[in-house]
């Protein structure tokens, strides 16, 4: 007694694996219930079945990092400028005065020195 197998390998839309796979599933199905209507001992069953439930499982394609699109819209200089300039008012009026800190006397890293754009 043996599985029947089919293959969804090369089948691309997600439907045709769909019904790939529930045509599979029916098939482990009527394996299982036929092997069990013959009688057939469990471990005659259980390698045939759990190979068959591997070869329904797909691979799901890997996580992978994407390099950064260019932007299509370009910002002017103009706002560039007024942008640095707000920034840096932003530090020197606000950031630096409140975290930048001497080091404590027995401190070498780890303190922060300076705040930049």
């Amino acid at each position: 007694m043996s599985v029947i197998t089919s293959s969804a390998g090369d089948k691309t839309s997600s439907t045709a694996n769909i019904d790939s796979l529930a045509q599979q599933a029916t098939q482990l199905d009527l394996f299982v219930r036929q092997a069990a209507a013959e009688g057939e001992s469990l471990d005659a069953v259980e390698r045939p079945t759990f190979d068959q439930a591997l070869r329904m499982a797909t691979k799901r394609k890997a996580w992978m990092i994407q390099p950064a699109k260019k932007p299509t819209v370009s910002v002017s200089a103009v706002l560039k400028a007024e942008v640095e300039t707000k920034a840096k008012e932003l530090i020197v009026d606000f950031l630096n005065p409140k975290h930048v800190r001497p080091p404590r006397p027995h401190e070498q890293l780890n303190y922060v020195t300076d705040i930049e754009t």
